[in-house]
């Protein structure tokens, strides 16, 4: 008696000790103790009996039965790789099983309630195992996108039309349609922001658990590039502003258009950020002008010999001698974790008489406590901006302040 070797290689009985073996048509017996039954072989026969009986009217031949049977293991080892992709503490049981190879009708049904099963999903219904709505794209649309972390979410098309025609933007969407080569859709999904092209989908990707990941996101990210084309520059930031203030830094500049400003008011400055993508866009618009060619225009990177080449983008963008009349952190420092070193370093930058234009919409309260906060937009940290930048500063109004001391008032 044996049981066809291409269906098992052996089977456990409920003796430990014994194994069934289908060598040469007999049984054999392991060492130990217990004995072989008649009732336990006709038991395992008439199991296995059924089986193919099941098998035989529900495939119409060995070849859909292999393939089921090969194709449902592949299910079981694709569905983890989804949840890897988008990890539980982001999908949760909603994400449902990714796309398997093709498979004929007969297998699909066989393995749709063991793909559920092993996903833990009850959306892998059969016809959705076919579908490319259980690929990747299903966090690309519904996982990875804005989650109301800080900033705007989608943008509507007439909104994108009227900032790009705005005369503050500086030709803003032209200038990025030349960059980037982008089709029209292909540009507006992203301007749009919508699902993976909202940086906020981005950040969830990357899920960043320290300020040194959180700032390599910030130095690598894409989806900022047209993100920050939204923001012109706000007539209001330049008022008072002056030859005599020269150099004027701007300070996580994004993609220039507040030195454009500055550059078309007849003062020279210095543009400063982490973001590669941004900074790459930025120098083309000013070689594109002539303002890098003509000395109008200063590019800093957070890497110089100052930092001894390593990545540092407060030693990389502030000088720290009382150098610089201005500086503008417009949309900037709620996205540091610990501003306050940086308040100090741009303190420590301006003149006395030195003015510091800031924006800084801060996210409410960490719940993992502000020692763990790297959200897009984090919280002050319990350090109100006042404090932040001491005594040496004196607030002129909302956002403007002005450096009136070299030395800190004594406590």
């Amino acid at each position: 008696y044996s049981i066809p070797s291409y269906f098992h290689s052996f089977v456990w009985l409920d003796n430990p000790d014994f194994i069934m073996r289908p060598s040469r048509g007999r049984a054999q017996y392991a060492e130990g103790r217990g004995r072989f039954t008649f009732i336990h072989l006709t038991t395992v026969m008439l199991l296995t009996a059924m089986a193919l009986l099941f098998s035989f009217f529900r495939y119409q031949d060995a070849d859909d039965l292999l393939l089921a049977l090969s194709q449902d293991i592949q299910v079981q080892q694709a569905c983890p790789t989804a949840h890897d992709l988008c990890t539980a503490s982001i999908c949760g049981d909603s994400f449902p099983c990714p796309l398997v190879s093709q498979k004929s009708a007969a297998a699909t049904t066989a393995t749709s309630t063991t793909a559920a099963t092993t996903c833990g999903v009850s959306e892998c219904l059969a016809d959705q195992l076919m579908s490319k709505t259980c690929t990747a794209d299903y966090c690309r649309t519904n996982v990875f996108r804005g989650k109301g972390q800080g900033g705007a979410g989608i943008i509507q098309p007439k909104d994108i039309e009227q900032m790009c025609s705005h005369h503050a933007a500086f030709q803003v969407c032209d200038d990025l349609r030349a960059f980037t080569g982008l089709a029209t859709q292909e540009f507006d999904q992203r301007m749009e922001r919508h699902g993976n092209f909202h940086f906020e989908g981005e950040h969830l990707f990357w899920n960043p658990t320290s300020a040194t990941e959180l700032a390599w996101y910030y130095t690598t990210s894409v989806d900022y590039l047209f993100a920050n084309s939204m923001h012109t520059a706000f007539g209001p930031w330049f008022e008072g502003l002056t030859t005599e203030h020269e150099p004027i830094l701007d300070y996580s500049g994004g993609v220039g258009n507040n030195i454009l400003k500055l550059a078309s008011m007849g003062i020279k400055s210095q543009y400063f950020g982490i973001g590669q993508m941004e900074k790459s866009f930025a120098e083309y618009r000013f070689l594109k002008r002539g303002y890098l060619q003509s000395g109008m225009v200063e590019i800093k990177t957070p890497w110089n010999e100052a930092s001894g080449w390593k990545f540092d983008p407060i030693v990389g963008g502030l000088p720290r001698d009382g150098s610089l009349g201005a500086i503008l952190a417009i949309d900037v420092l709620e996205h540091i974790p610990n501003y306050h070193n940086v308040a100090e370093a741009i303190v420590d930058s301006l003149r006395v008489g030195g003015i510091l234009v800031e924006q800084t919409p801060f996210a409410g309260t960490s719940e993992n406590g502000k020692d763990q906060d790297f959200r897009v937009h984090v919280s002050d940290g319990g350090i109100p901006m006042e404090k932040a930048l001491g005594s040496r500063m004196k607030l002129i109004s909302n956002g403007r302040w002005e450096k009136i001391s070299n030395d800190d008032a004594a406590p």
